[in-house]
């Protein structure tokens, strides 16, 4: 399965972060990307999983960090940096961002309240994302 079709990134027009998704494609090869999956999806998955619904989790765990980093991306060129210096100063940042324990817990809440959130978890959610890329300190 090609993960970078699947989760959009292959055909996406301007997409500023598709090296990181190539590394998390291949990062979902691997059988140890289960660990990424728990922290995701919490209640949701267990290493009993048939091949079928583990892919399916794989595709909604990409998709949906496709989904936040463009949201990211957009935040970042409405502050007028040009998409080649967004490139270059935050591409290790969201690499390692993405990667974390707690932000894959994070984003997976919404997952964990029938695929969506309430503008106040929404809210949470922003505060603790934030949070976190300070803890993290991804300043470029």
């Amino acid at each position: 399965m090609d993960f970078l079709v699947v989760w959009g990134v292959s055909n996406a027009v301007g997409f500023l972060f598709k090296d990181v998704f190539v590394k998390l494609a291949q990062d979902a090869l691997q059988d140890a990307f289960k660990d990424y999956l728990k922290d995701f999806f919490k209640g949701g998955f267990t290493d009993t999983l048939d091949i079928g619904k583990l892919r399916a989790l794989k595709v909604a765990y990409g998709q949906a960090n496709k989904l936040f980093v463009e949201l990211v991306q957009d935040e970042l060129q409405e502050t007028g940096l040009s998409d080649s210096a967004i490139h270059q100063d935050y591409s290790d940042a969201i690499a390692k961002f993405i990667h974390c324990k707690s932000v894959r817990e994070a984003l997976g809440q919404p997952l964990e309240t029938a695929l969506g959130c309430s503008s106040a978890e929404s809210l949470a959610l922003d505060r603790r994302l934030t949070q976190l890329w300070n803890e993290l300190d991804l300043h470029p």
